[in-house]
């Protein structure tokens, strides 16, 4: 991920449900499994295919870095979805308003 030194991490709670952070970057795919998986909306790395990856390269565009600096996926039992903050305020306004 990026240097956290600079930013401060604080506890990201929704739901009872802890949202991993690391440094700029938040878990998506704890966003999306503290949203209860709502249905008709999709898990991070399929909204990334279907609409997201137009925002993604936005924002990479506006921190002029690649878009591959900004969205991370991790495999494996424990994989996830990591983003940037932007991207992820923008994938908890898809997934629900009260986020």
């Amino acid at each position: 991920m990026k240097d956290s030194s600079k930013s401060t991490n604080f506890e990201l709670v929704y739901k009872d449900k802890s949202i991993r952070q690391d440094g700029d970057f938040i878990c998506l795919t704890d966003l999306w499994a503290a949203s209860g998986k709502p249905s008709g909306k999709r898990d991070p790395s399929h909204w990334k295919l279907e609409s997201g990856q137009d925002f993604i390269d936005s924002v990479a565009k506006n921190l002029n870095i690649r878009s591959a600096t900004i969205y991370k996926t991790t495999r494996g039992r424990y994989g996830a979805s990591w983003g940037h903050w932007q991207i992820a305020l923008a994938y908890a306004k898809y997934l629900s308003p009260e986020l």
